[in-house]
């Protein structure tokens, strides 16, 4: 998901430089991204409840805008970011942190 998400934010990457310009300019083009920004996290949300016991989360819907948060972060540092890792690595790592921490930790043996 967060690779499809680098490729369709680097096709539109002038468009969403204009988006995140416009959200702090104009108060229509914040609420419409806050909204898809709340669907996207209600979506997360359902999907963490659907997977049920596979998640060792407390507080589903702040786990649901940790991984958005997460995601969108990533996404962001790879498409304008100059952090200077391949995006590969950080795609990596940000799977990593969201398995281990949606999966709880592992079970001592």
């Amino acid at each position: 998901m967060i690779e499809k998400l680098v490729r369709i934010h680097r096709r539109s990457k002038k468009l969403n430089k204009e988006l995140n310009a416009l959200y702090f300019s104009n108060a229509r083009v914040a609420a419409i991204m806050d909204a898809q920004h709340k669907e996207t996290q209600q979506c997360i949300v359902r999907c963490l409840r659907r997977w049920g016991d596979c998640v060792r989360i407390k507080d589903v819907e702040a786990a649901a805008a940790v991984a958005f948060i997460l995601v969108s972060g990533v996404v962001h540092q790879i498409v304008f970011g100059g952090h200077g890792i391949r995006a590969e690595r950080l795609v990596h790592e940000a799977v990593d942190v969201l398995s281990k921490y949606l999966a709880g930790p592992d079970p001592v043996s």
